[in-house]
């Protein structure tokens, strides 16, 4: 019985996931506004009822994308800055890591930039503090170079034109 149990959840995550993604393609695609449930559903290859028993409407699906993405982001960022050392190194590699993650995940980007940001009932959410949280680090990071190197120096670091993948330069 119990195993049953487990596997319908995990089912269910599954579902979620898959419904979620086709979300996030459909409104990079033709925007939040344009985006009809019945797009989604196709795209996910699930029924708009199944689409229902997992989100409120369209807006929670909306919601529900960073809540999907920003645990693996901040998976990958923690994987990307582990052996990262020092004032200079560690606002540069996430620099690189953020600009990086964007241009790897165009649909995420349009989504998040262009759908999620402007929709004021989404600093009401859960999947907004996660997205606060990345952002809490990023502004720690900088912090620490500020006090360490001083304005000019510390923004000299977050310049993206310094910022080569894999490579970190040298000051």
């Amino acid at each position: 019985m119990e195993k049953k149990s487990n596997d319908n959840g995990r089912n269910l995550i599954a579902k979620r996931h898959k419904i979620l993604e086709a979300a996030m393609s459909v409104f990079s695609e033709v925007g939040y506004e344009k985006a009809h449930i019945r797009d989604i559903a196709r795209k996910a290859r699930v029924s708009q009822g199944t689409i229902y028993e997992a989100f409120r409407d369209k807006e929670g699906l909306l919601h529900g994308i960073p809540e999907m993405v920003m645990p693996r982001a901040i998976e990958d960022l923690t994987l990307h800055m582990n052996g990262i050392v020092g004032a200079v190194n560690k606002p540069r590699k996430f620099t690189w890591f953020y600009l990086h993650f964007f241009e790897a995940h165009p649909a995420w980007s349009k989504v998040v930039l262009l759908q999620i940001k402007p929709n004021s009932r989404f600093l009401h959410t859960q999947a907004y503090q996660l997205v606060r949280d990345c952002t809490s680090y990023a502004e720690e990071l900088f912090r620490i170079s500020l006090r360490a190197f001083g304005t000019k120096s510390a923004l000299s670091i977050a310049n993206s034109q310094e910022v080569k993948p894999g490579l970190l330069p040298t000051s």
